[in-house]
């Protein structure tokens, strides 16, 4: 029989780790960790971790002091696709202990500055920037990320040097960059589709200046 239930809206939620105290720890794909009373499901505390959070947190007890620790950091598929702008998603990953008490402040480890880029100037009918966002969507996102924003485990192309753009082509139809784990979609794609996935994310760059 259910007793309470907390909404959540996402699935990628990690698991929970219940307590003989009363507390149910739970972990969030946005980077919380919280803690709810187990026997009303009533949110007691909850930190900020500053990362995506899919581990499920432990708890354990050294010289009398009881510990919660959780693995901070995502991996997995989710971390290719599941790019956030604001860091939260960018492949770190660490071990956070925490009890009562203690008094050590939160590392700044997660923390992702963005490096501002120059946009490229670039020549495309809005029809085909269209066309080249639903060619990424569906051969390149599962690695570089849903609308070009990388999750950390991979390059974020929208920050590429200025001359890979250059060689779209070959890198795409050719296998240029196959030994190191970009293959050639040759089969799928043709010059055409290259030109138009190139327009979307330089497209893409553009709009981290502010320009759309």
């Amino acid at each position: 029989e259910i007793r309470w239930r907390v909404p959540v809206g996402n699935s990628r939620y990690g698991g929970t780790v219940t307590t003989a105290s009363n507390l149910v720890f739970q972990v969030s794909p946005d980077g919380r960790l919280i803690a709810y009373s187990a026997d009303k499901g009533e949110k007691l505390w909850e930190v900020t971790v500053g990362t995506g959070i899919i581990a499920a947190p432990v708890t354990y007890e050294v010289d009398g002091v009881q510990y919660v620790s959780v693995m901070a950091g995502w991996g997995g598929a989710a971390a290719l696709v599941g790019g956030v702008e604001s860091g939260r998603a960018n492949g770190a990953g660490m071990l956070l202990t925490f009890a009562l008490n203690a008094k050590q402040t939160m590392p700044d480890t997660f923390s992702r500055r963005l490096t501002p880029v120059t946009p490229i100037e670039f020549t495309a009918a809005p029809e085909k920037v269209t066309a080249g966002a639903g060619l990424f969507a569906q051969w390149c996102a599962t690695c570089h990320g849903l609308i070009g924003i990388s999750g950390g485990a991979t390059p974020d192309l929208r920050y590429s040097a200025a001359s890979v753009y250059d060689h779209y082509k070959e890198i795409l139809l050719e296998g240029k960059n196959l030994s190191r784990g970009m293959p050639s979609f040759k089969q799928w794609l043709t010059a055409d589709d290259v030109e138009a996935i190139r327009a979307y994310v330089l497209k893409r760059r553009a709009a981290l200046g502010g320009k759309q």
